[in-house]
């Protein structure tokens, strides 16, 4: 199949969606893609010059452009005339999805691109180090552009983050990779499927990952968080005070109103799963009345009395005191998404106005 024309067609089409967003736009670059040329693309790929179709694959070995429609066929397929497509834009999805995605940034950091490259630079700080990078312009040529070509990269996969569209909840503010990688797990999660993965309790108490959070608390798609102190060194490079937690998370086909989901707090060994003072459910009302849209978020900081082996019930009495000042929103309401008429805020604008594009690249 993949040695066919029309795999290669379909390939071509989707690298080529992905990368207009990371299309150099400067003097003697190839004109930009545009939706035109998306259209044609589909039509006829060869009615696309060679150079934009050179520049197209360019990037997509650059930036490891994957697409799972084309990689796993038999797990994803276009929608029928009277079916509803998947959060990925297709029909299916995986049963089971199980990741440790990584805990990294989007942006290039320069003290560690240089460390090795570069020491001084590395060493400097604030503005000197500035000063030292735009030198390189004409002290080091070679190495000044090494490093505006992985800067680039790096904007470039934030850009295409922020504004693709593909992660609505998640793509916003400074972005850590794992929490892309664990909305991208749940839009290819099957309707009666299941995710897990290991990820900073941030996922849960962070700003920039809140509406992911709560949209998984308004569907009823959190079957459980379980978070983990490193103090015993289960991950031997991380810091020993860093939090991380197992997240499992329901299909949308046996998500329920209500559905309760299961806790459980500063564990610092798997074995501690088995103490039931440590674990305990929240149905989505009482994680609602305690979820706060907006900086900070007093859920975490209830239940975390769970710690000392509290009754769960503390919990719930606990989060129904924030609810006179707290009032729940769904996450679409909470990004003003909610009424059709409202525009998307900064940075939104991947939610809206891609409606031409789906029957290009809906993926």
């Amino acid at each position: 199949l993949r040695e066919g024309e029309a795999w290669t067609h379909a390939r071509l089409v989707a690298d080529a969606w992905c990368a207009s967003f990371m299309w150099p736009k400067r003097e003697g670059a190839p004109e930009p893609l545009t939706h035109a040329t998306l259209l044609e693309l589909q039509r006829n790929p060869g009615g696309v010059s060679a150079e934009v179709r050179a520049q197209i694959r360019k990037l997509a070995e650059q930036y490891r452009f994957f697409h799972f429609h084309l990689a796993f066929p038999q797990v994803f397929r276009a929608p029928g005339p009277d079916e509803e497509p998947g959060p990925s834009g297709w029909v299916g999805g995986f049963d089971a999805v199980l990741g440790n995605p990584p805990w990294e940034h989007t942006e290039l950091k320069e003290k560690e691109w240089f460390a090795s490259r570069a020491p001084s630079v590395a060493g400097a700080t604030g503005a000197k180090r500035k000063r030292l990078i735009a030198a390189l312009e004409e002290e080091d040529p070679a190495l000044f552009e090494a490093y505006g070509a992985a800067k680039r990269e790096a904007d470039g996969m934030s850009h295409f983050a922020r504004n693709s569209g593909r992660y609505p909840l998640c793509g916003r503010g400074r972005i850590n990779l794992y929490a892309i990688f664990a909305e991208l797990s749940r839009t290819l999660q099957a309707e009666t499927g299941r995710v897990g993965f290991i990820v900073p309790s941030g996922i849960a108490t962070d700003d920039t990952t809140k509406f992911f959070f709560q949209d998984l608390v308004d569907t009823g798609t959190l079957a459980s968080l379980y978070d983990f102190e490193n103090r015993k060194g289960l991950f031997e490079e991380v810091h020993r005070s860093y939090k991380f937690c197992l997240l499992t998370l329901r299909g949308r086909g046996e998500a329920r109103e209500g559905a309760p989901a299961e806790f459980a707090f500063f564990m610092l060994d798997v074995a501690d799963l088995q103490d039931p003072e440590r674990r305990f459910e929240l149905t989505a009302d009482d994680i609602a009345r305690g979820f706060q849209v907006g900086p900070g978020n007093p859920l975490v900081d209830t239940i975390a009395d769970h710690a000392a082996g509290r009754h769960a019930a503390y919990a719930g009495s606990a989060l129904a005191r924030f609810h006179e000042r707290w009032q729940p929103r769904s996450a679409a309401a909470s990004m003003g998404l909610a009424d059709p008429d409202t525009p998307p805020q900064a940075g939104e604008a991947g939610l809206a106005g891609l409606g031409p594009l789906e029957a290009v690249a809906p993926w």
